[in-house]
């Protein structure tokens, strides 16, 4: 949410056990929000980081300040209810595209 998007997106809501499936030249190491064999599923750091922004950023948030330092990135929003949140992580280098 930060560099004026306007969404986050979890490309990978599902996968199976082998990361699968992917299209032709994308990541093939990368999970998804769940991973599901047969008829068993366990939940992926994914599945709470969507949890964790779809309880304390509702719809119709609006991003009010973005700060990295240290290599920590937050982004504060301010909620339709008038409450403001901030959300943050360590910034990885991704090296699988």
């Amino acid at each position: 949410m930060r560099n004026w998007s306007r969404i986050a997106l979890e490309w990978n809501l599902a996968n199976d056990p082998s990361y699968g499936p992917h299209t032709p030249g994308g990541c093939t190491e990368c999970k998804g929000a769940i991973t599901i064999s047969g008829s068993n599923f366990s939940r992926n750091v994914g599945y709470y980081i969507i949890a964790h922004a779809s309880k304390f950023v509702p719809a119709g948030s609006v991003r009010i300040a973005s700060t990295e330092a240290a290599g920590l990135a937050t982004v504060a929003f301010k909620t339709p209810a008038g409450k403001k949140s901030t959300t943050g992580g360590q910034r990885r280098n991704c090296t699988g595209f």
